[in-house]
């Protein structure tokens, strides 16, 4: 399996494990699952143009490349929000509702960024 389609796999695993877990009241994992997603995503975009990310500042530095690329704003602010349920893992400060929020913001960021890119002309 190659890298991109590991961490595309790995992308979409986490939205589910996600789901699951809020489900079942475990609001940080859920969270923890949520920036999970996030960071898969983008080192999977990166991959496919042979860009390894390898430290959480190059994933935010590369999510900021990206919103303005793609000239979507919103994506860096989708990354900050993600970024904020890796805080929240150890902080236990967000509730069920705001990870929801965050979840379901992730889910449709990761579904755009693992579209496959349309071939040069």
């Amino acid at each position: 399996m190659s890298t991109v389609a590991q961490y595309s796999a790995r992308a979409k695993s986490y939205v589910v494990n996600a789901r699951h877990l809020l489900s079942t009241g475990e609001v940080e994992k859920a969270g923890e699952c949520v920036w999970g997603a996030m960071a898969q995503a983008l080192k999977a975009r990166a991959a496919m143009a042979s860009s390894p990310l390898r430290s959480h500042a190059l994933l935010r530095k590369y999510a900021g490349s990206l919103a303005d690329e793609m000239h979507r704003p919103e994506l860096f602010q989708d990354f900050l929000a993600a970024e904020q349920m890796h805080t929240n893992f150890y902080e236990a400060t967000l509730e069920r509702e705001d990870v929801a929020r965050v979840l379901e913001r992730t889910a449709l960021v990761v579904e755009r960024l693992l579209r496959p890119r349309a071939a040069p002309a």
